[in-house]
Protein backbone atom coordinates (compact mmCIF):
# COMPACT_ATOMS: atom_id res chain seq x y z
CA UNK A 1 0.00 0.00 0.00
CA UNK A 2 1.37 3.34 -0.93
CA UNK A 3 1.05 6.95 -0.02
CA UNK A 4 -1.88 7.97 -2.29
CA UNK A 5 -0.36 11.43 -3.42
CA UNK A 6 3.54 8.95 -4.34
CA UNK A 7 5.40 9.20 -7.61
CA UNK A 8 5.57 6.44 -9.79
CA UNK A 9 9.60 6.32 -11.66
CA UNK A 10 8.87 4.00 -14.36
CA UNK A 11 10.99 2.84 -17.48
CA UNK A 12 9.29 4.54 -20.53
CA UNK A 13 8.32 1.89 -23.08
CA UNK A 14 5.33 2.25 -25.87
CA UNK A 15 3.04 -0.62 -24.38
CA UNK A 16 3.79 -0.19 -21.29
CA UNK A 17 2.67 3.59 -21.70
CA UNK A 18 0.21 2.37 -23.60
CA UNK A 19 -1.84 0.02 -21.31
CA UNK A 20 -1.28 2.03 -18.40
CA UNK A 21 -2.83 5.11 -19.85
CA UNK A 22 -5.79 2.86 -20.90
CA UNK A 23 -6.27 1.22 -18.11
CA UNK A 24 -6.24 4.44 -15.50
CA UNK A 25 -5.16 7.91 -17.61
CA UNK A 26 -5.75 10.04 -14.08
CA UNK A 27 -2.66 7.67 -12.96
CA UNK A 28 -0.86 7.44 -15.98
CA UNK A 29 -0.72 10.87 -16.70
CA UNK A 30 -0.49 12.01 -13.01
CA UNK A 31 1.10 9.74 -10.76
CA UNK A 32 3.97 8.37 -13.04
CA UNK A 33 7.65 9.56 -14.29
CA UNK A 34 8.54 8.18 -17.64
CA UNK A 35 12.25 7.66 -17.31
CA UNK A 36 13.96 7.41 -20.97
CA UNK A 37 16.91 5.20 -20.98
CA UNK A 38 19.58 6.93 -19.95
CA UNK A 39 18.34 9.98 -18.19
CA UNK A 40 19.01 11.16 -15.09
CA UNK A 41 16.08 11.49 -12.49
CA UNK A 42 16.82 14.14 -9.35
CA UNK A 43 14.86 12.90 -6.08
CA UNK A 44 14.02 15.21 -3.37
CA UNK A 45 12.51 13.85 -1.05
CA UNK A 46 12.19 10.13 -0.20
CA UNK A 47 12.53 7.06 -2.75
CA UNK A 48 11.51 3.99 -2.24
CA UNK A 49 12.99 1.06 -4.47
CA UNK A 50 11.35 -2.34 -5.35
CA UNK A 51 14.35 -4.69 -5.23
CA UNK A 52 12.40 -8.44 -5.37
CA UNK A 53 14.26 -10.90 -3.52
CA UNK A 54 14.05 -13.45 -5.86
CA UNK A 55 12.41 -13.61 -9.45
CA UNK A 56 9.04 -12.22 -8.82
CA UNK A 57 6.19 -15.29 -8.54
CA UNK A 58 3.48 -14.54 -10.70
CA UNK A 59 2.57 -18.20 -10.51
CA UNK A 60 0.45 -18.07 -7.78
CA UNK A 61 -2.76 -16.91 -5.44
CA UNK A 62 -2.56 -13.98 -5.92
CA UNK A 63 0.39 -11.25 -5.22
CA UNK A 64 -0.11 -8.21 -8.27
CA UNK A 65 -3.62 -10.49 -9.92
CA UNK A 66 -5.32 -9.30 -6.95
CA UNK A 67 -4.98 -5.45 -7.24
CA UNK A 68 -4.99 -5.68 -10.64
CA UNK A 69 -8.26 -7.27 -11.26
CA UNK A 70 -9.42 -5.13 -8.68
CA UNK A 71 -7.89 -1.75 -10.65
CA UNK A 72 -9.62 -3.09 -13.73
CA UNK A 73 -12.87 -3.23 -12.22
CA UNK A 74 -12.61 -0.09 -10.45
CA UNK A 75 -12.14 1.53 -13.78
CA UNK A 76 -13.80 -0.16 -16.32
CA UNK A 77 -17.18 -1.18 -14.75
CA UNK A 78 -19.16 -2.27 -18.34
CA UNK A 79 -20.03 -5.92 -18.10
CA UNK A 80 -20.02 -5.86 -21.69
CA UNK A 81 -18.64 -2.66 -24.13
CA UNK A 82 -21.37 -2.28 -26.02
CA UNK A 83 -19.97 0.20 -28.78
CA UNK A 84 -17.39 -2.85 -29.77
CA UNK A 85 -19.28 -5.83 -29.26
CA UNK A 86 -22.89 -6.21 -28.54
CA UNK A 87 -23.72 -9.19 -26.75
CA UNK A 88 -21.28 -12.11 -24.75
CA UNK A 89 -19.41 -14.51 -27.00
CA UNK A 90 -17.17 -17.23 -27.22
CA UNK A 91 -13.48 -16.23 -27.75
CA UNK A 92 -10.92 -18.99 -29.43
CA UNK A 93 -7.46 -17.35 -29.19
CA UNK A 94 -5.17 -18.49 -32.77
CA UNK A 95 -1.81 -18.38 -32.96
CA UNK A 96 -1.59 -19.28 -36.58
CA UNK A 97 0.00 -16.04 -37.54
CA UNK A 98 3.18 -16.34 -34.87
CA UNK A 99 6.57 -17.05 -36.15
CA UNK A 100 6.34 -20.83 -34.75
CA UNK A 101 10.02 -21.48 -34.88
CA UNK A 102 10.48 -18.16 -32.13
CA UNK A 103 7.10 -18.36 -30.24
CA UNK A 104 5.40 -21.65 -31.10
CA UNK A 105 2.56 -23.59 -29.82
CA UNK A 106 0.65 -22.70 -33.01
CA UNK A 107 -2.35 -25.09 -34.47
CA UNK A 108 -2.33 -26.48 -37.85
CA UNK A 109 -5.01 -24.07 -39.64
CA UNK A 110 -6.77 -26.80 -40.56
CA UNK A 111 -7.01 -28.61 -36.99
CA UNK A 112 -7.84 -24.87 -35.81
CA UNK A 113 -10.86 -24.66 -38.35
CA UNK A 114 -12.55 -28.34 -37.02
CA UNK A 115 -11.77 -27.09 -33.25
CA UNK A 116 -13.81 -24.05 -34.01
CA UNK A 117 -16.34 -25.95 -36.10
CA UNK A 118 -16.91 -27.99 -32.77
CA UNK A 119 -17.01 -25.14 -30.84
CA UNK A 120 -20.13 -23.77 -33.14
CA UNK A 121 -22.22 -27.41 -32.73
CA UNK A 122 -21.43 -27.57 -29.44
CA UNK A 123 -22.95 -24.35 -28.70
CA UNK A 124 -26.35 -25.31 -31.26
CA UNK A 125 -26.23 -28.80 -29.01
CA UNK A 126 -26.72 -26.90 -25.82
CA UNK A 127 -28.84 -24.39 -27.25
CA UNK A 128 -26.77 -21.28 -27.48
CA UNK A 129 -26.74 -21.56 -31.59
CA UNK A 130 -27.13 -17.19 -31.15
CA UNK A 131 -23.31 -17.17 -29.14
CA UNK A 132 -21.01 -15.58 -31.34
CA UNK A 133 -17.44 -17.55 -32.19
CA UNK A 134 -14.85 -15.17 -32.56
CA UNK A 135 -11.19 -15.97 -33.48
CA UNK A 136 -8.94 -13.62 -31.54
CA UNK A 137 -5.30 -12.75 -32.26
CA UNK A 138 -4.90 -9.81 -31.55
CA UNK A 139 -4.90 -8.37 -34.76
CA UNK A 140 -7.03 -7.25 -37.74
CA UNK A 141 -7.57 -8.61 -40.80
CA UNK A 142 -5.22 -6.88 -42.32
CA UNK A 143 -2.51 -7.81 -40.06
CA UNK A 144 -2.64 -4.50 -37.78
CA UNK A 145 -2.36 -4.72 -33.89
CA UNK A 146 -6.20 -4.16 -32.71
CA UNK A 147 -6.63 -1.43 -30.43
CA UNK A 148 -6.38 -1.88 -26.99
CA UNK A 149 -9.98 -0.55 -26.27
CA UNK A 150 -11.10 -2.89 -29.01
CA UNK A 151 -8.84 -5.99 -27.61
CA UNK A 152 -10.62 -4.84 -23.83
CA UNK A 153 -14.49 -4.76 -25.40
CA UNK A 154 -13.89 -8.78 -26.41
CA UNK A 155 -12.11 -10.12 -23.15
CA UNK A 156 -14.51 -8.26 -21.60
CA UNK A 157 -17.41 -10.13 -23.12
CA UNK A 158 -16.24 -13.41 -23.45
CA UNK A 159 -17.97 -16.11 -21.78
CA UNK A 160 -15.15 -18.17 -22.97
CA UNK A 161 -11.68 -18.22 -23.47
CA UNK A 162 -10.12 -21.17 -25.48
CA UNK A 163 -7.16 -21.98 -27.08
CA UNK A 164 -3.47 -22.80 -27.06
CA UNK A 165 -1.03 -22.05 -24.12
CA UNK A 166 0.68 -18.69 -23.91
CA UNK A 167 1.06 -15.74 -22.52
CA UNK A 168 -1.76 -13.91 -24.14
CA UNK A 169 -4.14 -16.79 -22.74
CA UNK A 170 -2.51 -17.51 -19.50
CA UNK A 171 -2.66 -12.95 -19.06
CA UNK A 172 -5.31 -12.03 -20.60
CA UNK A 173 -7.81 -13.56 -17.93
CA UNK A 174 -7.49 -10.61 -15.94
CA UNK A 175 -10.04 -8.57 -18.33
CA UNK A 176 -12.37 -11.06 -17.87
CA UNK A 177 -15.96 -10.54 -16.61
CA UNK A 178 -15.04 -10.14 -12.75
CA UNK A 179 -18.76 -8.78 -12.16
CA UNK A 180 -20.25 -12.67 -12.53
CA UNK A 181 -23.29 -13.16 -9.92
CA UNK A 182 -24.25 -16.89 -10.40
CA UNK A 183 -21.77 -20.05 -11.02
CA UNK A 184 -23.30 -20.24 -14.37
CA UNK A 185 -22.20 -16.73 -15.61
CA UNK A 186 -18.70 -17.66 -14.52
CA UNK A 187 -16.53 -17.18 -17.59
CA UNK A 188 -15.04 -20.53 -19.42
CA UNK A 189 -11.03 -20.98 -19.91
CA UNK A 190 -9.80 -23.83 -21.72
CA UNK A 191 -5.80 -24.10 -22.04
CA UNK A 192 -4.06 -26.58 -23.98
CA UNK A 193 -1.09 -27.78 -22.44
CA UNK A 194 1.59 -30.69 -22.26
CA UNK A 195 1.35 -33.46 -20.77
CA UNK A 196 2.56 -37.01 -20.06
CA UNK A 197 2.23 -37.80 -23.82
CA UNK A 198 4.51 -35.15 -24.87
CA UNK A 199 7.21 -35.82 -22.32
CA UNK A 200 9.82 -34.39 -24.45
CA UNK A 201 8.12 -31.17 -24.44
CA UNK A 202 8.87 -27.89 -21.55
CA UNK A 203 5.92 -28.66 -18.99
CA UNK A 204 4.55 -25.16 -19.00
CA UNK A 205 2.72 -24.34 -15.52
CA UNK A 206 -0.99 -24.05 -16.41
CA UNK A 207 -2.70 -20.72 -15.72
CA UNK A 208 -4.92 -22.52 -13.24
CA UNK A 209 -2.43 -21.50 -10.25
CA UNK A 210 -3.28 -17.74 -11.65
CA UNK A 211 -6.58 -17.65 -11.48
CA UNK A 212 -7.70 -20.40 -8.91
CA UNK A 213 -9.41 -17.73 -6.64
CA UNK A 214 -11.04 -15.91 -9.59
CA UNK A 215 -14.58 -16.57 -10.39
CA UNK A 216 -13.74 -18.27 -13.53
CA UNK A 217 -13.72 -21.77 -14.46
CA UNK A 218 -10.80 -23.54 -15.85
CA UNK A 219 -10.32 -26.99 -18.02
CA UNK A 220 -7.71 -28.21 -19.95
CA UNK A 221 -7.00 -30.22 -22.68
CA UNK A 222 -3.56 -32.02 -23.09
CA UNK A 223 -1.31 -32.14 -26.20
CA UNK A 224 -1.33 -35.11 -28.37
CA UNK A 225 1.73 -36.68 -28.47
CA UNK A 226 2.22 -35.81 -32.21
CA UNK A 227 2.84 -31.72 -30.96
CA UNK A 228 6.27 -30.14 -30.98
CA UNK A 229 7.41 -26.76 -29.42
CA UNK A 230 6.53 -24.83 -32.45
CA UNK A 231 3.33 -27.16 -33.26
CA UNK A 232 0.46 -27.69 -31.12
CA UNK A 233 -1.52 -30.53 -31.33
CA UNK A 234 -4.95 -31.66 -30.03
CA UNK A 235 -7.41 -34.35 -29.85
CA UNK A 236 -10.84 -33.00 -31.52
CA UNK A 237 -12.37 -36.08 -29.59
CA UNK A 238 -11.00 -34.72 -25.97
CA UNK A 239 -11.94 -31.32 -27.25
CA UNK A 240 -15.31 -32.04 -27.79
CA UNK A 241 -15.80 -33.60 -24.32
CA UNK A 242 -13.96 -30.38 -22.50
CA UNK A 243 -17.07 -28.62 -24.29
CA UNK A 244 -19.53 -30.96 -22.63
CA UNK A 245 -17.55 -30.33 -19.28
CA UNK A 246 -18.11 -26.74 -19.53
CA UNK A 247 -21.69 -26.21 -21.33
CA UNK A 248 -23.63 -29.13 -20.47
CA UNK A 249 -26.74 -30.53 -18.91
CA UNK A 250 -26.17 -27.95 -16.19
CA UNK A 251 -26.45 -25.26 -19.03
CA UNK A 252 -28.55 -26.74 -21.43
CA UNK A 253 -31.81 -25.55 -22.30
CA UNK A 254 -32.46 -28.79 -24.46
CA UNK A 255 -33.85 -30.89 -21.89
CA UNK A 256 -36.70 -31.81 -23.53
CA UNK A 257 -35.74 -32.57 -27.25
CA UNK A 258 -34.05 -35.25 -29.08
CA UNK A 259 -30.42 -34.69 -30.65
CA UNK A 260 -29.35 -36.86 -33.64
CA UNK A 261 -26.48 -36.22 -35.20
CA UNK A 262 -26.07 -36.62 -39.28
CA UNK A 263 -22.11 -37.13 -39.72
CA UNK A 264 -20.72 -33.62 -38.47
CA UNK A 265 -23.89 -31.99 -38.41
CA UNK A 266 -25.92 -31.88 -35.31
CA UNK A 267 -30.26 -31.62 -35.85
CA UNK A 268 -32.55 -30.63 -33.59
CA UNK A 269 -35.83 -32.40 -33.51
Amino acid sequence: ITDPESIFLLVDHPTSRQYLSFLDPHFANNRVVWIKQDQIIRIEGNLTVQVPVDIPNVYGCCYGWDPLRQWIAEKHADRIPNEVVPQKHVLFYSRTNVNAAENGRALDPVLEEQLLAAIRSKLQQYGRGDVPVIRFSGEDAAGNVLPLVNQFALLRGASAWIGPHGGALGGNFAWLDPFVQTCEERPQILEFIPGRATAQLPLYASTFGNIRKWPLDYHTVLYTPNATDEFASIDLQQFNDALDAMWGSSSSTLDNTVVTTTGSTIEVE
